[in-house]
């Protein structure tokens, strides 16, 4: 399923969820003597809040142990797997450094790396943004998927709160201290062992977070940009 398709399914899914809309069931309209007990289960079945996908935190490993297999190129497209490390800079033995919250995102038995900016080479404070949508669950692993703010998400450079670097690395953290499963957005290094540029890019080239099941009712996407990105 394409990026565009999945979150026009899932805008669809909150759409729903909110009571703003109701889905047409085919196949439902006839006689009033028709059984439409097993169209109510189904219809009370796809109501039922989700559960929140559970929480796993290790240890984090450092690069000799990261896969090496996402595509080569440095393409830009998505990952998704389970958050299962947060690598603040100062943390020893792990891939870190001063301007980036690392993340750890495991694959099966593969894990990598992903390298969040908290800081600007300008020292600008970031544009920070979130967006929520209905719950869905892509398969785990690579896509090669465009992404962009204003097309995908309908939001512009107006719609981000600008936080220097202690606020937006305690902001990341706070939003991904129970995230579990999260699709990532951005650019695969060049040795193949995660991926970078998880901000505004443009040009169908931009990054991001989205937390799968942030709550019992949906997805929470994290969206970044730089000072000198307008749009």
């Amino acid at each position: 399923m394409s990026l565009r398709a999945a979150l026009l399914l899932a805008l669809a899914s909150s759409f729903t969820a909110c009571g703003q809309g109701s889905p047409d069931v085919p196949g439902v309209i006839g006689d009033a003597g028709d059984d439409t007990s097993a169209t109510d289960a189904a219809l009370e079945a796809d109501a039922a809040p989700l559960e929140p996908f559970p929480v796993v935190r290790l240890a984090c490993v450092g690069t000799s142990s990261l896969a090496k297999d996402l595509p080569p190129g440095e393409p830009y497209g998505a990952l998704e797997g389970e958050l299962v490390s947060l690598v603040p800079p100062g943390t020893k033995g792990c891939p870190e450094d001063p301007d980036h919250l690392h993340l750890q995102v495991r694959v099966g038995t593969k894990r990598y790396d992903v390298a969040v900016n908290i800081d600007s080479t300008s020292h600008e404070p970031l544009g920070f943004t979130t967006k929520s949508f209905g719950p869905a669950q892509p398969p785990q692993g690579w896509a090669a998927e465009t992404f962009d703010y204003p097309r995908d998400l309908g939001i512009v450079s107006a719609d981000f709160e600008k936080l220097d670097k202690a606020a937006l690395l305690a902001r990341l953290m706070k939003e991904l201290s129970t995230a579990a499963r999260i699709r990532v957005y951005g650019r695969a290094y060049a040795d193949g062992t995660g991926l970078h540029n998880i901000h505004r890019n443009g040009k169908d080239r931009d990054g991001g977070l989205l937390i799968r099941r942030a709550n019992a009712s949906g997805d929470r996407f994290l969206g970044l940009r730089f000072a000198t990105d307008v749009f």
